[in-house]
């Protein structure tokens, strides 16, 4: 503070003699009759830079008035000067240190791994009625949906790429009144002996991904009887969504492969087939099945390029389109802006369209959009 109240001292002085030499030089040239020469204008400090770190240190300002001992002060203002300091370069190093604390009254006790091994496999028994009352009402249902995906599991000295198996049984999106479930296996790899033994006593309509481990179940010698595929539309949209992608194509610049015509038209067909799906959700099995063969069958069906189809039997649902870029069905364009790369699969995603040849064949008309069942972890849904 005692610096800062010299250099204030001598700015004052500074200026007080730059007043008289203005007044000395204006009083000579009134004298000599020239010109009084132009003010001289006070320097004006440039501010420092904003972006410069500033610390606020704040004078104790008076608690009462000099004159009057008065309390009652109102702050009218304030008088801000700045000084630029230099700090030298220096380096440290931070430790963050976090303290470890035990509780003298109920210490703990380390337990080995073995012994950590055996509570897990405790409690895998006493839950295994449990696991075992989920299999059986799964198992009892007329369809299913399966998929798996990838989960560490620990090994001697490493960690192996395990897969944890998931069968679902949902069948509310239909008019079903049983509870849904989902039953969950686990294993180290992905052989098909897994779901060969997951459902070695089962038999019905399966929808699953084109993975060839579940190739055996749909074998018409398997013990137990065949189990009839239901494959995904969503599984067999996403490789030609990849060809089709003209916003990715853009965004990759010229050296992107160009998009597939076929794949485009082939996703704009499937697109169709979703929207026809989600408008049949909510009726029985007989009607959705006409809403299928009325508005899904190509052969009964014209379109050209701008216009809706002039077999539509529902002005208020789409058609599958013909071979056409910009065809349309019901006044909604199939462009290849509303294309999204999202699942549809129903052990994957709400609204998900699937195979309908095998449940027409069976029962008169395939499974409406499945929805997520309640059990399904949200990483699964």
């Amino acid at each position: 503070m005692r610096l800062i109240d010299q250099m204030e001292l001598q700015l004052e002085e500074l200026e007080a003699r730059a007043n008289e030499d203005e007044i000395a030089a204006q009083e000579s040239a009134r004298l000599a009759s020239l010109p009084a020469p132009t003010p001289r204008r006070r320097p004006v400090r440039k501010p420092f830079p904003e972006h410069l770190p500033r610390e606020r240190v704040i004078v104790p300002a008076p608690t009462t008035c000099p004159c009057c001992g008065s309390m009652k002060l109102s702050k009218l203002g304030e008088d801000v000067t700045e000084t630029f300091e230099i700090m030298p370069r220096s380096w440290k190093v931070i430790q963050t240190v976090r303290e470890k604390f035990t509780c003298r009254q109920c210490e703990g006790i380390d337990l080995s791994v073995s012994t950590l091994a055996d509570q897990v496999g405790t409690a895998t028994v006493a839950l295994k009625p449990l696991h075992e009352l989920i299999a059986r009402h799964v198992m009892a249902a007329e369809r299913l949906h399966a998929d798996d995906t990838t989960v560490p599991i620990l090994a001697k000295g490493k960690t192996d790429t395990g897969r944890i198996w998931t069968y679902v049984r949902d069948d509310r999106p239909f008019g079903g009144a049983d509870p849904p479930a989902a039953l969950y296996f686990a294993s180290r790899d992905r052989r098909q002996e897994h779901p060969d033994a997951h459902l070695a006593g089962w038999q019905g309509i399966l929808q699953a991904d084109a993975y060839g481990g579940y190739n055996g179940l749909y074998d018409p010698a398997r013990p137990g009887g065949q189990v009839t595929s239901a494959l995904c539309w969503s599984h067999a949209r996403r490789r030609f969504f990849e060809l089709a992608d003209i916003a990715t194509s853009a965004w990759r610049g010229p050296g992107a492969a160009p998009v597939s015509p076929i794949a485009l038209e082939a996703v704009k067909r499937i697109d169709a087939l979703f929207d026809i799906e989600r408008g049949t959700s909510d009726l029985s099995a007989p009607e959705r099945r006409d809403a299928r063969q009325a508005q899904s069958r190509l052969s009964s069906m014209t379109c050209t390029p701008g216009s809706a189809s002039s077999a539509s039997s529902s002005p208020d649902r789409p058609r599958l389109p013909s071979r056409s870029t910009t065809c349309s069905g019901a006044g909604t364009a199939l462009q290849p802006s509303s294309m999204t790369d999202a699942p549809a699969c129903p052990t994957m995603r709400r609204s998900a369209p699937c195979a309908a040849s095998p449940w027409d064949a069976r029962h008169g008309s395939s499974p409406a959009p499945a929805a997520v069942p309640s059990a399904l972890p949200p990483w699964r849904r």
